[in-house]
């Protein structure tokens, strides 16, 4: 059940419908024609089907002579209404702190319904928490009739902000460019007198299972990323907030997520930071999930290896 709930939380994350960004600022002025000659253009229209041809709503009226001296361009309504964006539903700033609470609750519920079945993080625990958190969440999305593309989404090509994302290889050197901008600075502190703090900015030595390992290189980004970029980030746009308040509440509570008994206080600078990159990188691509996921993935994978090498 877990893997089959797991196979359906990528499919939702790989094969989402794209968004396109089309902005429509002519619709409303192009429907504020006369109903008379909306329905002389659908006449005409009709008729010049049968014999193949089709007159576009300026020529005809200017053929009629209507509106001579309109210095307007029309456009058929029907095709720049088929490339609207999905609607996204109002959100009011009750509902986004609705939305949070509710997706903590939900990581509980799981992981105390994974305990109760005799699971501990070792064997499980929290990769049922994780599948059930993210895939309850997003369902009750869907059923308050928040369309899934509307921030479970890939960019339409060319509309990075930092062109280099949109190369497939965009995760890989995010990452890399994180991972050298972490570990210098650990370095640095470690040499200059402050090993605390150093240690603070890199992963302590840990034994991990295999299931453990699976959680966090494939279940936490997943869980994470749907989260706290792709709905927290959308919805805070949404309410009225900034690029900067959105980058910092978000990094704020992707932060605090992981204050907690496993991972304590000392990697609370590693996490902000992160989250605020991760942040950045979502934003800048233009909410490509898959650039912060992979990045994510791979960093994971690389404390995972890197704590297995220090026991």
């Amino acid at each position: 059940a877990i893997f089959t709930a797991m196979l359906s939380l990528l499919k939702i994350c790989s094969f989402v419908p794209v968004r396109q960004g089309i902005s429509l600022p002519g619709l409303r002025h192009t429907q504020l024609c006369s109903s008379q000659l909306m329905m002389r253009t659908h006449e005409q229209r009709n008729a010049d089907s049968s014999n193949g041809r089709i007159v576009d709503d300026l020529s005809l009226a200017h053929a009629r002579g209507k509106n001579k001296n309109a210095n307007v361009s029309y456009v058929g309504v029907e095709s720049v209404d088929s490339a609207a964006p999905p609607a996204r539903p109002n959100v009011t700033p009750g509902e986004v702190a609705a939305g949070i609470a509710a997706f903590v609750l939900l990581h509980s519920l799981g992981y105390s319904m994974a305990s109760l079945a005799g699971l501990d993080p070792e064997s499980g625990a929290g990769a049922c928490a994780r599948v059930f958190a993210a895939s309850t969440f997003i369902g009750l999305q869907l059923t308050s009739g928040s369309s899934s593309d509307a921030w479970l989404r890939s960019p339409p090509t060319g509309q990075a902000k930092w062109a280099w994302l949109e190369s497939p290889a965009a995760p890989v050197l995010a990452w890399l460019l994180f991972a050298a901008a972490a570990v210098a600075p650990a370095g640095l502190l470690a040499v200059s007198g402050y090993p605390e703090l150093g240690r603070a900015m890199l992963p302590a030595a840990q034994s991990i299972s295999v299931a453990r390992a699976a959680e966090l290189v494939v279940l936490a980004p997943l869980e994470e990323e749907v989260f706290f970029r792709a709905w927290l980030m959308t919805v805070l746009e949404d309410i009225g907030f900034g690029g900067g308040a959105v980058i910092a509440v978000s990094t704020a509570l992707f932060a605090l997520w992981h204050l907690d008994s496993v991972n304590g206080s000392d990697g609370l600078l590693l996490f902000a930071i992160f989250g605020s990159w991760l942040a950045l990188l979502y934003r800048q691509s233009n909410g490509n999930l898959q650039v912060p996921l992979g990045v994510h993935m791979l960093w994971n994978l690389s404390v995972v290896l890197a704590r297995l090498s220090l026991v």
